[in-house]
């Protein structure tokens, strides 16, 4: 089984018609870490109910958007993250901008999901 996430577009005709990113509903089948840890991310964003998006900028891409202006970068080495990845956050300043690192040489621990999602869930 797969899931779809669709580019986003202000215009609901343009978003349809872009061409989606696949996650996998099991991703054991990907030997790729970092497309693993981003198919971990979006299963855990589903999880919590989240509409998700991706962003491309440029040549930049932010790995997922959920409306109206949460934008979240999953990586596996916050190297990477400190260059492109920040890169493609930089377009959206002002927004609110999440990174998800998995592994680092740094002593930089683990982003905790669950607090994440505290944090994006609607104010009662």
């Amino acid at each position: 089984m797969f899931y779809e996430v669709k580019k986003w577009y202000p215009s609901l005709k343009s978003r349809e018609k872009s061409l989606p990113k696949i996650y996998l509903a099991d991703h054991g089948f990907l030997e790729n870490g970092g497309k693993a840890f981003e198919n971990v991310v979006f299963l855990e964003l589903l999880r919590h109910g989240k509409k998700v998006y991706y962003i491309v900028n440029g040549s930049y891409e932010v790995d997922f958007y959920i409306p109206p202006a949460t934008y979240i970068q999953a990586t596996w080495n916050l190297e990477e993250a400190q260059s492109r990845e920040l890169r493609a956050l930089e377009k959206v300043k002002g927004r609110k901008c999440i990174i998800v690192p998995y592994f680092t040489d740094e002593a930089v621990p683990f982003f905790d999901l669950d607090k994440c999602f505290k944090t994006l869930a609607p104010k009662k």
